[in-house]
């Protein structure tokens, strides 16, 4: 597959911020795709596309999950499998 040059791929944990005032993961993606592009994320993430586009799986979310270590793993690939997607 070959990347876009200047595309990168950004993986962590937020401990909260002006966005979200929880603990978070996320993975981000710039320059930011065309967020139709996107896939759906599982239950416990969504898309932020204000100002970043990344991936987001608020603590909230994750505490919800029955299985929140299963939950967060399967979130991080399919989040880190669509910004490599997106810049092939």
């Amino acid at each position: 597959m070959t990347i876009a040059p200047g595309r990168t791929t950004g993986i962590g944990f937020a401990p909260g911020d002006d966005y979200y005032d929880e603990p978070y993961f996320y993975v981000s993606v710039y320059p930011p795709p065309d967020t139709a592009t996107l896939p759906q994320l599982p239950a416990i993430g969504h898309w932020h596309t204000e100002r970043f586009t990344a991936g987001v799986a608020t603590a909230t979310r994750i505490g919800a999950a029955c299985d929140q270590g299963g939950a967060v793993q399967k979130f991080l690939r399919v989040a880190v499998d669509a910004t490599i997607k997106t810049s092939g």
